[in-house]
């Protein structure tokens, strides 16, 4: 039975397939899943209510993605769903003004 776990990702520009290190399986992580705007500055760690993060003077559109992570020697599979969900989802081709 194939078995895929989806993760949340701090995504950058690049899609890369790796290893995910805590569980040694392959992986394929930053998969382009869609966008947020922003308003804020944020942090994924705890919020401390007696330092708000600063609010930004005009919202940003800010990459959001997954991580799949797969069971060993099932690279094939992991490839296959990645393909499958960026055809779906339609934001890897979309870049930032000027790029």
């Amino acid at each position: 039975m194939t078995q895929i776990v989806i993760a949340w990702a701090a995504t950058t520009p690049a899609i890369s397939a790796d290893s995910f290190p805590q569980l040694d399986r392959p992986a394929l992580a930053h998969l382009r899943t869609g966008f947020v705007e922003v308003g804020q500055v944020r942090s994924d760690w705890a919020p401390d209510p007696q330092h708000p993060h600063p609010k930004l003077a005009k919202p940003h559109r800010v990459l959001y993605g997954i991580t799949l992570i797969g069971r060993l020697f099932e690279e094939g599979t992991l490839g296959r769903v990645g393909r499958a969900l960026e055809a779906k989802v339609a934001v890897a081709g979309e870049r930032p003004p000027g790029f």
